[in-house]
């Protein structure tokens, strides 16, 4: 059997990529995966990976060959269905340390004051996912 060394975003393979291995499998059954959790540049020689799957918001080597696979979304979201538009004030924000100026850039482009908002910090992002989804922010 084949194997195919992925590197892939924690939060892209948790939410994208593993919801499509089953169909990957059975279109592919003489492939084995093995998955890598990683972010950032990569070595390919050094890691002995095949393949990574990244965001693209850091330098890549001259070399390195990419696809833009999709266009990527930033905005906020809420349980409660009552937040304000137009204010965040009270609000708990959640801050990941994988993606630390993302309310900086978020608040440069729709210019809505994060001003009075309360701020919550997790490690990574696919924790501040599972926090929102339990109302914590």
């Amino acid at each position: 059997d084949d194997v195919l060394t992925l590197s892939c975003e924690p939060t892209i393979a948790m939410k994208w990529l593993i919801p499509r291995l089953p169909a990957f499998n059975q279109a592919n059954p003489d492939i084995k995966l093995h998955l890598v959790a990683a972010g950032g540049p990569i070595d390919f020689v050094r890691s002995r990976v095949d393949l990574a799957l990244r965001r693209d918001d850091f330098h890549w080597e001259p070399h390195t060959h990419g696809i833009k696979v999709c266009d990527e979304w930033m905005g906020p979201v809420s349980r409660n269905k009552a937040e304000r538009k137009d204010s965040l004030e009270g609000v708990r924000l959640l801050y990941t340390g994988t993606r630390p100026r993302a309310w900086a850039t978020w608040q440069r482009q729709t210019h809505i004051s994060l001003k009075g908002s309360v701020r919550a910090d997790y490690e990574h992002f696919y924790l501040c996912i599972q926090a929102a989804v339990s109302g914590l922010g």
